[in-house]
């Protein structure tokens, strides 16, 4: 409620909103949800200081947190109708907030029911578009332990194709040298707790090492192979340890928004766009598409096929090309 209590909306109006509704149960849920979205705006968007500076993107950054990077909030999954109901709270709220004048009446922020999206509606990054998006921040910020794990998120998702829940639960140690491929792999549990390996080349392996030095040095707590690459502990001033069980998609979901808001890159971007980023590229070097759904983690070769519009004739290749980073 961070956004609610230090701006116009005082809990006294939210207060009054919930009391058009009779229902116990569902004042309730009404409160958690707009709670939720508002402390969805405040992590996600810390620049907002009023409600009346909420714009489309961040309602369109909500709801594909909501119904494609969030595939769970409390341990369960969101179905189709949860999230509809979620968001008719939202923009109930913000109907009464215009006719208590906290915004102005005219205002014309759509916020329509988000629907979820095929993996393969996402548009893939151009090579300068992520190159911009992973260099966001000079040498000299990546001091600062944040933005140093905003570079490795958004890095780690353009070069594996990895989904932010499945980055979470990276350990160091995740990273191994693989006979089969002549070259480091990434093993991943996946959907369905499945695991695969993702080829990487030591481009992108010399860069989680350099990484993992880096990182013990600005949050002074020395990195092994058992530890999580994501470390989120530090970010509480009191807490002096490493993160013993994985961070959730959702934290993950935030920082890689932040570097993504961070960015040169003025398009309205989703986590997912990386993946998709990911997996065009495989096609547009030739990777056979059974080996590019194998690395995906679809369980369909016809998902990975959405990608391919040109069905181009692809040729097996051992690993992708991360050259346009370099």
């Amino acid at each position: 409620m961070k956004l609610i209590t230090q701006t116009n909306i005082k809990p006294a109006l939210l207060e009054e909103h919930l009391t058009r509704f009779t229902n116990k149960n569902l004042q309730t849920t009404i409160f958690s949800v707009i709670t939720e979205f508002f402390d969805f705006l405040t992590e996600s968007f810390p620049d907002i200081k009023h409600p009346r500076e909420v714009e489309s993107y961040h309602f369109a950054a909500y709801a594909s947190y909501l119904v494609n990077d969030a595939a769970t909030i409390s341990g369960k999954k969101i179905s189709e109708n949860t999230v509809a109901a979620r968001w008719s709270h939202v923009r109930s709220f913000w109907k009464f907030l215009k006719i208590k004048r906290v915004i102005p009446e005219d205002e014309s922020v759509l916020i329509s029911i988000p629907k979820p999206n095929n993996e393969s509606d996402y548009i893939a990054l151009s090579p300068k578009q992520i190159r911009s998006i992973v260099n966001t921040y000079p040498s000299e910020e990546l001091n600062e332990p944040k933005k140093l794990i905003s570079q490795m998120t958004a890095m780690l998702l353009a070069l594996t194709g990895v989904r932010c829940v499945e980055l979470g639960k990276i350990k160091f140690g995740s990273f191994k040298y693989n006979s089969r491929y002549d070259t480091y792999v990434l093993e991943v549990i996946g959907k369905g707790n499945k695991p695969r390996v993702i080829p990487v080349d030591n481009y992108l392996y010399s860069f989680i090492q350099n990484y993992k030095e880096n990182l013990s040095k600005r949050i002074e707590l020395k990195m092994t192979n058992d530890d999580y690459l994501f470390q989120s502990n530090y970010y509480h001033k009191s807490t002096k340890k490493k993160n013993e069980k994985p961070v959730n998609e959702s934290t993950i979901f935030r920082t890689i928004i932040k570097i993504i808001k961070d960015s040169p890159i003025k398009i309205k971007i989703s986590p997912h766009s990386f993946r998709a980023t990911y997996i065009t590229q495989l096609l547009d070097d030739g990777v056979d598409i059974y080996m590019v759904a194998t690395w995906a983690g679809h369980s369909s070769v016809d998902t990975t096929k959405a990608y391919d519009k040109n069905r181009q004739r692809l040729k097996m290749a051992a690993t992708p090309s991360y050259g346009f980073l370099k």
